[in-house]
């Protein structure tokens, strides 16, 4: 009985390594010149993804074989031919198709396709394990503590980068010191100084930079809208509204100076007819760190908030009072 295996290499052509091949050729006696040649062919290809009319920036290829190309194939054969050298059984070979087959009359002729199997499986894999090897480091002769999670410049991070646990700190310490503070005092007006002294001041700490992905990190806790609307205070998505018209308004009105800010900031040409109205021209994004930049989310809450703010000829209080009144 015949027992043919066959086997496929995933995305093959597109990884094909150019110097491993340039050494590969020079092994096999092509001339210098001819090498060079080839490595000239091969280098400098820039390559980008189409999706509905969008590109992404052109990368530069560093690997892989021109598709649809005459020489690709030769050189992807050229490449691999050489793994099943060594192969003790049958086998037959097409483009990135191999197929190894022996025929099997008793259970040494078995074990025999079952080694070549495992030689081949050993040749393409860098390993087969699904969880990472941990070994025990030691500092004169004592073994390291191994932790889930480290400190590392003030933010804590957990081996699944959820930031649970940093979060929790956070806010375990902040609550904790009112608490602490706020233990004589019953009056809602002295807590509420002692939240917006100690509390909100660091989670409003580069405000106009770092921007909370809900979509990614779910909100934690206690619903707040109703216990904001009972002491009288904004939101932080409200404030970090505010405060980024407000910067606007500062940049544009010459009170901040941050040129390389301002210079990431396209006015709009307004054209007879067209039914855009905004002042900023955005353009379009194409990445999720794109559209959440300062710049363009800042840009994005002043188009939000149009109609009802001028920059240009409100002033600061204006603005306050606006989102006062929203929120």
């Amino acid at each position: 009985m015949a027992s043919p295996r066959r086997t496929w290499c995933r995305s093959a052509f597109d990884r094909i390594d150019h110097g491993l091949l340039l050494i590969k050729l020079e092994s096999f006696g092509f001339s210098d010149s001819l090498v060079e040649l080839i490595r000239f062919y091969l280098s400098d290809r820039f390559m980008y993804v189409g999706v509905n009319g969008y590109a992404s920036k052109s990368f530069k290829q560093e690997s892989g074989v021109p598709q649809g190309s005459v020489l690709g194939p030769l050189f992807f054969n050229i490449f691999i031919n050489d793994l099943v050298d060594d192969l003790d059984v049958p086998h037959l070979l097409f483009a990135d198709d191999m197929k190894i087959y022996l025929t099997i009359d008793s259970i040494d002729d078995a074990l025999r396709l079952q080694g070549c199997i495992e030689e081949m499986s050993r040749r393409f894999s860098f390993t087969r394990k699904t969880k990472p090897l941990l070994f025990d480091y030691k500092i004169n002769g004592s073994i390291l503590t191994r932790r889930e999670s480290i400190r590392d410049l003030g933010v804590i991070f957990d081996s699944k980068l959820s930031f649970g646990e940093h979060i929790r700190t956070i806010a375990f310490r902040a609550l904790g010191f009112v608490l602490r503070a706020g233990r004589e005092f019953s009056d809602v007006a002295t807590l509420k100084l002692l939240y917006i002294t100690y509390v909100r001041s660091r989670l409003e700490f580069l405000k106009n930079v770092v921007f909370m992905l809900n979509g990614a990190y779910p909100p934690r806790g206690c619903p707040q809208g109703l216990l904001l609307g009972e002491v009288g205070l904004q939101s932080l998505l409200d404030r970090r509204m505010e405060h980024s018209m407000i910067f606007l308004f500062k940049l544009f009105r010459g009170l901040q100076e941050c040129p390389h800010v301002l210079e990431r900031i396209s006015l709009r040409v307004s054209r007879s007819g067209s039914r855009v109205r905004s002042v900023f021209y955005i353009g379009q994004r194409h990445t999720d760190i794109g559209l959440k930049s300062p710049v363009t989310r800042m840009l994005r809450n002043y188009q939000s908030v149009e109609a009802h703010i001028d920059i240009f000829c409100c002033s600061i209080s204006q603005i306050k009072k606006f989102f006062s009144i929203s929120s």
